[in-house]
């Protein structure tokens, strides 16, 4: 069977120009892909959820972090395979302003484990092994961070 699901991912930015991202230590579908990378915290909207109730929640789920979110700017999908279904995610990652939070320990997800959350410059973010998927989503924001800082 082929499953479609949508996914949000946020670029949470703090008063420093730091980016939160977490870190895979593995994964139970895509471990090949994403372990020991970095990425953006995020995932599926759930049934009857607004896309802002969505970000805020994923975001605090994974990494202990309180977002606005703001403006999408960059849409990308990816495929795996979960037994005998195809899986199709198409996201979204969209710029968030850090409100408040503590940056939660490793935690084990359904589908993943995250090994921790981290606060790097956006200087030093491009430098990161960050998964394909989502690397051109920070280098769009890197590209044009003083027109998506200012929208905040």
């Amino acid at each position: 069977m082929n499953i479609q699901r949508f996914a949000q991912k946020g670029i949470v930015i703090d008063d420093k120009d730091e980016i939160l991202l977490i870190k895979y230590s593995g994964g139970k579908y895509m471990a090949d892909k994403i372990s020991g990378k970095f990425a953006l915290p995020g995932g599926r909207i759930e049934f009857g959820e607004v896309p802002d109730e969505s970000v805020r929640r994923e975001v605090k789920e994974e990494t202990g972090v309180n977002c606005i979110p703001g403006l999408p700017i960059y849409c990308w999908n990816w495929e795996y395979k979960k037994g005998e279904d195809l899986v199709q995610i198409n996201a979204v990652a969209r710029v968030c302003k850090y409100i408040d939070g503590d940056l939660a320990q490793a935690k084990e997800e359904d589908e993943s484990t995250i090994e921790g959350c981290y606060w790097v410059h956006k200087d030093k973010v491009l430098s990161l092994d960050i998964i394909s998927d989502e690397r051109p989503a920070l280098e769009f924001l890197i590209n044009n961070y003083s027109f998506y800082i200012d929208k905040f």
